[in-house]
């Protein structure tokens, strides 16, 4: 028997699903399915952890998801993870900034480095937090100073927003005063766009991070900055206006972003 709408979870919907330039709802699915990722784990009740991961795009430039649940319903778990957890993670990729969906935070970690490639959680009974590692571009100037450290985070809003990614390409000129960087983002669906921009030699300019749509350059009031100029800033553009605005496009849509850093003083 069909269950009446008002039987389903909305907002849970809405958390897997966003809007399409066309207007239809999309389920934000990603490339590879999830799998168990302590499959002879013996739950008992004082480490009732159940972990599974996913994986998203291809190659280095891909996302890899984990979702994290305890299982108990009277204990609260304390849980470690290692860079090194998530699956597909590449030992030569230097950085990874690790996102935490219900926790709305973002960890840089290290490869490299045993004390800088964790992200510790704190689950009560029967919570859970679906965390997603972005790999890490960074880009050095001339005088071998990193000016820019940049991942796109996809839809922050959604539970599985990197799916909604179709394609990225990050562009960055070392011999360019100011140093600016520039990133094109095509879109599968619409919601709110973050990236996150390392702690570098320099500091942003609030005023020079500009957003286009289709050529069109969007006001600041649809830009926000969450963080410090110095350290681990994170700008989300508000792209949710974009639904049923461009129905001629099928295959998503390009968002441009520029940023540009000031040396500090």
């Amino acid at each position: 028997m069909d269950c009446p709408p008002a039987a389903y979870d909305m907002g849970l919907i809405k958390a897997m699903t966003a809007m399409t330039a066309r207007g239809r709802s999309r389920l934000l699915r990603p490339d590879g399915q999830g799998r168990s990722l302590d499959p002879y784990r013996i739950c008992k009740l004082r480490y009732a952890l159940v972990r599974i991961g996913a994986v998203h795009g291809i190659g280095r430039s891909g996302a890899s998801m984990m979702g994290v649940f305890n299982m108990s319903q009277s204990l609260m778990n304390p849980a470690i993870v290692s860079i090194f957890d998530f699956l597909e993670v590449h030992p030569d990729q230097n950085r990874y900034v690790v996102y935490s969906y219900f926790g709305q935070k973002h960890t840089e970690t290290r490869t490299g480095e045993s004390h800088e490639n964790v992200v510790s959680l704190s689950l009560g009974p029967l919570d859970c937090e679906i965390l997603t590692a972005f790999p890490l571009q960074e880009f050095w100037n001339r005088q071998q100073c990193r000016v820019f450290a940049v991942a796109v985070l996809g839809l922050t809003d959604k539970m599985t927003g990197c799916a909604a990614v179709a394609d990225t390409a990050i562009s960055f000129d070392p011999d360019e005063e100011p140093s600016r960087v520039r990133i094109m983002a095509r879109l599968k669906a619409m919601g709110m766009l973050s990236i996150y921009v390392g702690k570098c030699e320099a500091s942003i300019s609030w005023g020079a991070v500009r957003a286009w749509v289709k050529g069109r350059e969007l006001g600041g009031h649809l830009i926000n900055w969450h963080g410090s100029t110095y350290n681990h800033p994170l700008i989300t553009v508000n792209l949710n206006w974009l639904a049923t605005r461009y129905r001629e496009v099928d295959t998503g849509v390009e968002v441009s972003i520029e940023v540009a850093r000031l040396v500090k003083t």
